[in-house]
């Protein structure tokens, strides 16, 4: 579990995000992970980004992670989740529930996914509140139709995307 912090600017190394979730090869397990009262601000790339693709391997894998509450003020992308595998034999399976959280000015998404149909990860975003560029606060649904617009979540994905106020 990771709460109740702050981190900003992390500018070098790729990927530059606040909190980079990211294992190093199949023999790793991301199971059972909390982020809580985050807040990430002006990273070059993402404020949290979720990369289970390294996860691949031979036997199948669970990922559950769950982050709540998360703040982001001015990162070029608020939360990215990605699974770069373009295959569908995949062996990951499970989910990411990001709940309640504030995605503000931020320079090209609030949220975006790059996964590959067949994932069997689940991705839930449940209440989100987003902030645009010229500091005006969308509604509910607003969030919800942003977040559905093409370049926000790729297409592939749409099976395993589920958005809910």
């Amino acid at each position: 579990m990771i709460e109740n912090c702050f981190i900003a600017n992390n500018d070098g190394v790729k990927p530059m995000c606040g909190i980079d979730i990211e294992p190093n090869g199949p023999q790793n397990e991301i199971k059972n992970v909390i982020l809580r009262n985050i807040t990430t601000k002006e990273n070059p790339g993402s404020g949290i980004q979720v990369d289970v693709g390294n996860l691949i391997g031979k036997t199948p894998k669970f990922v559950s992670i769950n982050i709540n509450n998360h703040t982001d003020i001015g990162s070029n992308v608020g939360m990215k989740v990605m699974s770069r595998i373009p295959t569908s034999n995949s062996s990951i399976q499970g989910e990411v529930n990001i709940s309640n959280c504030i995605w503000s000015n931020n320079a090209a998404h609030a949220i975006t996914t790059i996964l590959y149909g067949k994932q069997d990860v689940h991705l839930r975003v449940i209440d989100p509140k987003i902030i645009d560029t010229h500091n005006r606060k969308l509604s509910k649904s607003e969030s919800i139709s942003y977040l559905k617009q093409k370049g926000h979540i790729n297409t592939d994905a749409w099976a395993d995307v589920e958005f809910s106020n």
